[in-house]
Order: structure tokens, then C-alpha cells, then sequence
């Protein structure tokens, strides 16, 4: 790799630390978890989903399971303590043991033949079990060795390999499925299937999939599905990128061009001041980022920057403990560090990542606009349209933070559940156009499909951003709604204004969600938080009110809404 061009210390430094407390972290796992049952995978928590919806229950114990796999595994291989190998050799034999690998809420009962069926997860547990066992060698037993090969093969290779391009609609989507499915199954490939006559076919097959992931990106590197699925997905590809440039030499490296550079740079805007992220459709106003992606990613392009290491995700910030992600924090990162200190002559500054005052970020193809004040405040827009990844309702919507606190808020994911992705998904407040700030004309809330979108959606580099969104309403004749918002890059505050030119009368409500309890005064409401308070001034301020709403979020956790 190239491009050392300003390696600094104090990040190698940051670096170092980080590793230490990584490591440390999952030893006191192992510790902890060698003393733990196995969680039980029964018939009744499967059938939850089926019953009532509910998909947390099973996939607590689910994730348990990968949890104790991730912390052996990742230990095994850094020390091959006998006591870590004898614990990863139980859940490698519980997990063989599984009746499915894929969860519920992804599986068809009805089906004949549904426990081999490839998910998300199928194919993660598939990579995990591969990676591991190969690296291990004959550190474990080789009774282990073979199960795990042949259930590897039996459930997820051999079906892959033996079916017409697409297996499933992920094999081709645009979304974190198709970069998750695909990298996984790739890298379980390039581990154990040693014929280069069988494994060349899978590979052409899996870089020609992963095409359509990239496609998913909008032209300036934009991730609709916001910086958690950006993650998730970009993790994948990028292991996967990288065992395929490792298998070949060089001469297949999936993280070259402009378009992945770009992609690789998306990151680090949606990491804000004061520790906040870009939380549209369902991701997450307080996400971390990982370490060893973005190691990886800054060796092949320096002017990625790490995010403040603060927010950096540990162990524990992967709910689902993906192997894959938790290895490469260490993996990449001691790779990073190691090219960094063979060209430490080429170390030319030493600084971290500090947050960029006064700047309007626009990515003008993902249609969106990010501001951010002298003064740490941001105020961060999306225009779109409403049948994008993880949709929401959300055209032209807008959320405002200040000091870390989320004033005007975008809710993010709520908790998933059989409805939130079945046909009641856009009668869940956080979905629906209701739970985000924007208008309801008539009574109406936008409405859900690719054709509901915003036009001519700008942003001038200044602070100001405007757009048209009578389409995402559906209105007929002759109407318009053009939603215009200009923020001051120095002391952070904004105006927004909507102006409407429509064909008949009616009631026209502009729409403020909030987590924190407004209080309403003269000419507008006031939202406190702690020793602050912000005011929103409004025209026709007689006519306001308080709607009092509750939001469950992605925890299954009920919150207060206003």
C-alpha cells in the first residue's frame, strides 16, 4: 500500500491505547463468559416471531452464542491459551448444532427444507466458523475441525456454489445485505475451499455481486442507509476486499477508484461535534466508529481521518458481536501500525482529527447537507425520496443538535419487530413523516415509493439548503412546497421557511418533534436542557400545541415524544 504521506504519532499513540484497552476488554469477556451456560436455542423463542413479532428474545440468546464465539475465537488466536480453546471448541459445537443458522425473522417455516437458508447471519456464522477454524489450525481437535467444515459446506457453500446467480434477492440488492452476504460467503470461500478450479467461479460470481452494493452509494460516496449500515456493510466488503487482494497478490483489489475513495471518506462526516452522528432513516444519533475499518481504509486512502477516539466502538458496541468487525479492530489496526512505523520517516505532523468550524458539507446526488457552526451546532438536512434502504417517510426533513443534545430530533430506528418491517411500518411514529419535523398538508403525511421524492434540492456551501417537496405528499395540479432553511455558520442558529402555493383550502401544520418537554411562551416554545434553553420562534404562535407521542426505540426501550 501507498500514500504515507502524514503519519502522525499522536495517533499511533491513540492507536496503541485503544489496542491495549481492546484487548484487555475481551480478556475480562473471557473471563466472565468461561464461567457462563450456553444459551439455549429452543423451539418456543424460535417461534416468537412467528407468534407475536417479538424477534428480541430469540436473538439475545442468538447473539450470546456469537458473542462467546467472537471473545474465544479472537482470543484463541492471539495466545492459544488451552483454556480459551477448550471454550471455543463448546460454541463451535453448539453453534454446528443449531438447527438454523439464519434468524427467524428471515426464515420461512413454511418451506421445506428452511433451516439451510442463507441470511445475513447464515452467512456471517459461515465466515466466523471458517476464519477461525483455518487460522487455528490444528490447535483444535480435528473431530472439530470436520464438523465445522462440513456443516460449513452442507449449509451455506455447497447450496451457494450448486444455485443460478441470484441465490436471493441480496446476492444483487444495493444495501448492506449484498456487501454482509456476499463478503462473508467470499471469505469463507477463500478460507477453506482449496481447488482453485471451484474457487475461482465463486469469486468472479461474488466481486460481479458485489457490483450492485457499490451502485447503492450515490455518486459522492453517500450511504442512504446512514453510518451504522454504512459500517456493517463496508466492513464486509472491505474484509472481503482484502482477502481477495491478499488470495491474488495484488492483482485484484476491490478498494481501488474514485467512487470507493469517496465512499471511503463518508464516514467521517457523519461523525459530528461533541460526539453526536447522522441519524436519518434507521441509524442512530450516538453511533462509534470502528477502529480497524478505518485503519484499513486510511492505508489505501490518507486522507481518511480517524473520528475522535471518544466515540470509538468497543467490544460491547456490537450488539450482534460480529467476529468479523471485532477481529478486524485488532487485525487492522496492528497492520496499520505496523506500516506506520516502517515509514515512520514520512511522519510529517501530529494531529488527530478535530472538528471543521463554520463549514456546509453537501453531497448534491445523496441529497444531503450538513452545517455546523463556530460554536459546535449542527443542523443536518436530507432531501431523497421515500422508498430508500431502512426507508422513513422523511423527505426534506431536518434534525438540530446543540452541545451533543439533539433539540429538534430525528428518532432514528425503532425496535424491530415483525410490523416494522411488514405493511404497518408507516403507521410506527418513527417511520412515518408525523415523527419527523415537516409539514402535514390537509391532514396528509408523505407517502411511501421511489416516485415521492424531493426536487431541486440545493445547498449553496453557506449555510443554506432548499427544495421542493410537493411530490413526497402526492399532490395533485398545480402546488408546491418549497422547504428552505439557511443556518448561521457562526452562532448556529437558523430560520426555516416553508411556502405553499396549493389548489384548495385547508389545514396546513408544521410539524417540530422533540425528546425533551417543550414549554410554550410568547411568540414560539422553549426547550430546556439543562443549564440552556433554545427557543423556536413560530408565526401564528397562538395556534400552537402540544402533541404527546411515545416512540419505542431500537433497544425495544419506550420513550417520551413530543
Amino acid at each position: 500500500m501507498t500514500g504515507y504521506s502524514a503519519r502522525t504519532q499522536d495517533i499511533s499513540e491513540q492507536l496503541e491505547k485503544f489496542l491495549k484497552e481492546y484487548k484487555a476488554e475481551l480478556y475480562r469477556a473471557g473471563k466472565e463468559l468461561r464461567s457462563e451456560p450456553i444459551p439455549a436455542l429452543t423451539e418456543e423463542l424460535f417461534a416468537l416471531f412467528e407468534t407475536t413479532g417479538n424477534r428480541l428474545k430469540y436473538e439475545r440468546a442468538y447473539f450470546k452464542r456469537r458473542k462467546m464465539l467472537s471473545v474465544f475465537g479472537i482470543l484463541a488466536i492471539l495466545d492459544k491459551r488451552e483454556e480459551d480453546v477448550k471454550a471455543l471448541e463448546k460454541i463451535l459445537e453448539a453453534i454446528c448444532e443449531e438447527s438454523c443458522w439464519a434468524l427467524p425473522a428471515h426464515v420461512n417455516r413454511q418451506y421445506k427444507g428452511w433451516q439451510i437458508s442463507i441470511d445475513l447471519f447464515a452467512a456471517e456464522t459461515v465466515f466466523y466458523l471458517a476464519e477461525i477454524t483455518e487460522l487455528l489450525g490444528n490447535t483444535l481437535s480435528e473431530n472439530i475441525r470436520e464438523r465445522v467444515k462440513e456443516e460449513v459446506f452442507r449449509r451455506v457453500l455447497n447450496p451457494f456454489i450448486n444455485s443460478k446467480m441470484p441465490y436471493a434477492d441480496w446476492e444483487i440488492c444495493q444495501n448492506n445485505w449484498c456487501a454482509v452476504c456476499n463478503g462473508a460467503i467470499g471469505g469463507a470461500a477463500i478460507r477453506l475451499i482449496k481447488e482453485e478450479s471451484v474457487l475461482e467461479p465463486v469469486l468472479e460470481r461474488i466481486c460481479a455481486a458485489l457490483t450492485n452494493y457499490i451502485d447503492g452509494f450515490s455518486e459522492d460516496g453517500g450511504c442512504p442507509e446512514g453510518i451504522g449500515y454504512y459500517t456493517y456493510g463496508f466492513s464486509f466488503f472491505v474484509a472481503f476486499a482484502e482477502l481477495l487482494r491478499e488470495h491474488t497478490k495484488g492483482k485484484n483489489n476491490l478498494l481501488a477508484g474514485d467512487k470507493i475513495r469517496k465512499i471511503a471518506l463518508f464516514q467521517q462526516i457523519c461523525f459530528l461535534p461533541e460526539g453526536g452522528t447522522i441519524c436519518f432513516s434507521d441509524a442512530s444519533s450516538g453511533d462509534a466508529f470502528r477502529v480497524g475499518l478505518t485503519a484499513c481504509l486510511k492505508m489505501h486512502y490518507p486522507e481518511v481521518e480517524f473520528p475522535d477516539f471518544s466515540v470509538a466502538a468497543n467490544l460491547e458496541s456490537d450488539d450482534c458481536f460480529r467476529y468479523l468487525i471485532l477481529s478486524r479492530d485488532i487485525f487492522f489496526t496492528e497492520q496499520y501500525l505496523k506500516e506506520v512505523k516502517e515509514q515512520s520517516g514520512t511522519v510529517a505532523e501530529s494531529r488527530l482529527r478535530k472538528s471543521s468550524k463554520e463549514k456546509q458539507i453537501c453531497l448534491p446526488d445523496a441529497q444531503w447537507s450538513i452545517s455546523i457552526s463556530e460554536n459546535d451546532c449542527v443542523l443536518a438536512i436530507k432531501g431523497g425520496h421515500n422508498d430508500e434502504p431502512h426507508n422513513h417517510n422523511d423527505v426534506g426533513s431536518f434534525f438540530y443538535m446543540s452541545e451533543g443534545h439533539m433539540i429538534l430530533a430525528d428518532l432514528g430506528a425503532g425496535e424491530y419487530t415483525k410490523q416494522y418491517f411488514g405493511d404497518k411500518r408507516y403507521e410506527i411514529l418513527c417511520c412515518r413523516s408525523l415523527g419527523h419535523n415537516l409539514p402535514v398538508v390537509f391532514g396528509l403525511e408523505q407517502k411511501t415509493g421511489e416516485k415521492y421524492k424531493a426536487m431541486g434540492f440545493v445547498c449553496d456551501g453557506n449555510g443554506k439548503t432548499c427544495m421542493d417537496l410537493e411530490q413526497a405528499y402526492g399532490l395533485q395540479g398545480e402546488c408546491s412546497i418549497r422547504r428552505c432553511l439557511q443556518f448561521d455558520l457562526k452562532d448556529g442558529t437558523f430560520v426555516l421557511e416553508d411556502t405553499f402555493i396549493l389548489n384548495q383550502f385547508g389545514d396546513i401544520v408544521e410539524n417540530l418533534v422533540t425528546q425533551y418537554e417543550p414549554l410554550i411562551v410568547e411568540n414560539g416554545f422553549l426547550i430546556k436542557v439543562g443549564s440552556y434553553a433554545y427557543k423556536i420562534q413560530c408565526f401564528n404562535a397562538e395556534n400552537l400545541r402540544i402533541l404527546k407521542e411515545v416512540h419505542t426505540n431500537h433497544q425495544g426501550i419506550k420513550e417520551d415524544v413530543c
